[in-house]
């Protein structure tokens, strides 16, 4: 009983850290940076008893890199005199997500004997799957929605700003939705590894492929990018699983598939019921699946927020944008001093990532925080060999994302960076992985 308790406080932990928000009574400081204090003594502890604590190569290159970002940034700010410091302060906010992350890793490494990729896909799928049915509840449960609404900071500008939208607790909109795509590509690539451990225990089997499923539906209902990291982390089950060889599937695998499909099946069979039956769970599908909807009673793949989306690829006029930005990266109101032409919604009308980045601190600030993003991605392959195709599948996800919103995803690298940098040596199943 008390392993269960422990393995439930560990799903609200990483909610807590993946999906950050903050207390009434503590508004000024958000979940993820309460769990970065704590980091503090753990990494002193450690350090005293390993004489390294995680201050190591890997760590000093991701400071490094972070910091010239922040760099890069702040040379544009000083440069065209803006007082928007979004990113100048982008290597503090890389130190307090992998000190968090370093934080959920020593409590699972209490729970758990041995902390893999698996046991991180289990946790983050456990509490994304419960950031989407609490979404739900808000919706639906006005007692629910009084509760969350109590002791959560800002949430009655975030329901007025929703305007009828999904959201979660610290989960809502783009954020949530590369959020829930990095989470969907993670799981899939420890399906294999699910597959064998629960061949004699169909029910975690089961569980694990209804929170696959309840964050892909779901997880849509609240940000429609969730749709990028489950059509990648389908690609990926396909081929990692091969299951386009499907006369030489192992057991294992053949087990997987069907529990899949019989899942895929009742929850096609349950969304149908409730699509014909209740307004506004049929209003939220509709949002979710935009595009297939449009493509089967259109014949044409149409999304509003697509067609909206064309219409932001605006592209900097002057050498001088392009080499060092203009300084902004939201909108300009509370900035006396801009004179410029004032735009709705973000600096220039443009919610692209790539073109925010650029007229923030211009081209050399957008490949700096590539590198990083890549060197993130390097360092875990480096750390969990056996699951190198993840860390590129994230890194694309990425680059994908960034096509339309400027959110990364370095929350869930870091999770994994945090593991690598604690761990004295090489998991076996790592290197087991690796060497197929």
């Amino acid at each position: 009983m008390l392993r269960y308790i422990a393995i439930l406080a560990g799903v609200i932990l990483t909610s807590f850290y993946y999906f950050p928000f903050s207390f009434t009574f503590l508004p000024g400081i958000n979940t993820k940076m309460l769990m970065a204090i704590v980091a503090l003594p753990i990494v002193i502890i450690n350090a005293a008893k390993s004489r390294n604590g995680i201050v190591n190569r890997n760590f000093l290159t991701l400071v490094i890199f972070a910091s010239f970002v922040s760099l890069a940034s702040y040379a544009s700010v000083t440069y065209n005199t803006t007082s928007d410091f979004t990113y100048v302060s982008y290597i503090f906010s890389m130190l307090v997500w992998l000190a968090g992350a370093y934080t959920l890793i020593q409590y699972l490494s209490i729970v758990h004997e041995n902390v893999t990729v698996s046991v991180i896909a289990r946790y983050l799928a456990a509490a994304s799957a419960m950031q989407c049915l609490l979404a739900i509840g808000i919706d639906s449960s006005p007692a629910v929605f009084n509760t969350v609404h109590s002791f959560l900071y800002g949430m009655s500008g975030l329901d007025e700003f929703a305007k009828g939208r999904l959201y979660g607790v610290g989960c809502a909109f783009d954020v949530a939705g590369i959020r829930f795509s990095a989470v969907l590509i993670i799981m899939a690539a420890s399906a294999s590894r699910i597959a064998e451990e629960y061949e004699h225990r169909p029910a975690g089997m089961v569980l694990y492929l209804m929170a696959f499923a309840i964050i892909s539906i779901i997880g849509n209902m609240i940000s429609r990018t969730t749709t990028v990291g489950m059509v990648m982390a389908m690609i990926y089950m396909v081929y990692s699983l091969r299951l386009y060889n499907l006369r030489h599937l192992p057991s294992t695998t053949s087990g997987f598939l069907r529990t899949g499909i019989v899942i895929m099946l009742v929850f096609a069979v349950f969304a149908g019921v409730l699509y014909e039956t209740d307004m506004v769970f049929r209003r939220n599908f509709r949002f979710a699946f935009e595009g297939f909807f449009s493509l089967v009673e259109e014949g044409r793949w149409e999304v509003h927020s697509n067609e909206l989306l064309w219409t932001m690829y605006r592209f900097p006029e002057t050498i001088k944008t392009w080499l060092i930005g203009d300084g902004y990266f939201y909108n300009t109101f509370a900035d006396p001093y801009y004179v410029g032409e004032e735009y709705g919604g973000y600096y220039m009308a443009t919610d692209v990532g790539y073109l925010r980045f650029i007229y923030y601190a211009g081209l050399p600030c957008l490949l700096l925080f590539i590198i990083f993003i890549w060197k993130s991605s390097a360092i875990g392959m480096q750390f969990f060999p056996g699951s190198r195709l993840m860390f590129v599948f994230l890194f694309v996800l990425q680059l994908l994302v960034w096509l339309k919103v400027s959110s990364d995803i370095f929350s869930a690298f870091a999770i994994f960076l945090a593991l690598g940098m604690a761990r004295k040596e090489p998991d076996a199943e790592e290197i087991i992985a690796a060497e197929i």
